[in-house]
């Protein structure tokens, strides 16, 4: 990449190029560069036109007309605005700004095309220094977010998923009384979370990923100062999560990806027990 990012974003492009926006260097720098990976080229190019703003710890989605709402994070405070990148001119726009600057937090796209956009550590209104329970959805056509029910804890680095039933899936995070092992599920038609069974352990900075069975696996993260190799399934007919295989390295800030063949390919993070951040991959099959 142009250069060294972290808490940056990557979105896979309807062209099938990577769109990698933003981010800190971890030394006071934060950026509104972007640049695009082609994997025909195995080449990144630094895109001309700058994001409206420098972000880090924000949030990518691609939504269902092939642009990417881009929103939130922090730039020595958190933030409220927003903005779109259009791939067919690779220029950033801005959009409709949040009700409550935030970042560490999620933003889901649902099946009606808009994008939940659920807690995160912000900077007014229900904010309680660890996060809050506030939740918004932004619409594409109008561009624009409003406001819709709240969850039912405070939370910022947790993970949200897309359910094949249309709801989402919401794991653990930081609250204000520390790292939650609980969950809850969005349901668009209503607007509301509902309280679902809980994890067997408390998680954050952990991953969350649909299989294509439609359960989720939820693997790593922390549990407060302890970083784990433990996962566990969700099942959505039974609202319940089981145990599954140990990873065989405990991770956090990791990523997890559906392969085509329905493994997962986890990769990276970091060993907070060693403080060591981590090169090595696995599958889970």
């Amino acid at each position: 990449m142009s250069v060294p990012r972290v808490f940056h974003t990557t979105t896979l492009l309807g062209n099938g190029k990577v769109l990698v926006a933003g981010g800190d260097n971890r030394h006071g720098t934060t950026y509104a560069t972007a640049e695009l990976y082609d994997p025909a080229t195995r080449i990144f190019t630094l895109i001309g036109n700058n994001m409206t703003t420098k972000r880090s710890a924000h949030t990518a989605t691609r939504l269902a007309n092939g642009k990417v709402l881009i929103a939130g994070g922090g730039n020595g405070g958190e933030l409220s605005t927003a903005e779109i990148f259009d791939p067919a001119t690779e220029k950033f726009t801005p959009t409709g700004n949040m009700h409550v600057g935030r970042f560490y937090f999620t933003a889901t796209l649902l099946s009606n095309g808009r994008v939940l956009v659920a807690g995160g550590i912000c900077d007014n209104q229900g904010c309680t220094g660890t996060g809050t329970s506030s939740a918004e959805l932004y619409n594409a056509v109008t561009g624009t977010f409003a406001r819709t029910g709240s969850m039912s804890a405070q939370r910022s680095s947790h993970r949200a998923t897309w359910l094949t039933n249309g709801a989402v899936l919401v794991t653990g995070g930081a609250t204000s009384t520390g790292v939650t092992a609980t969950a809850e599920l969005f349901h668009p038609l209503t607007g509301s979370f509902e309280r679902t069974g809980s994890m067997r352990s408390q998680r954050e900075l952990h991953t969350a990923t649909r299989l294509t069975n439609g359960a989720v696996l939820v693997a790593g993260g922390i549990n407060g100062s302890i970083t784990l190799s433990s996962a566990e399934l969700f099942e959505p007919t039974s609202g319940s999560f089981v145990p599954t295989g140990n990873m065989e390295t405990v991770r956090s800030e990791h990523a997890a990806t559906l392969l085509g063949n329905g493994n997962v390919l986890i990769t990276g993070g970091i060993n907070t027990n060693t403080l060591h951040s981590l090169a090595t991959a696995e599958l889970f099959h």
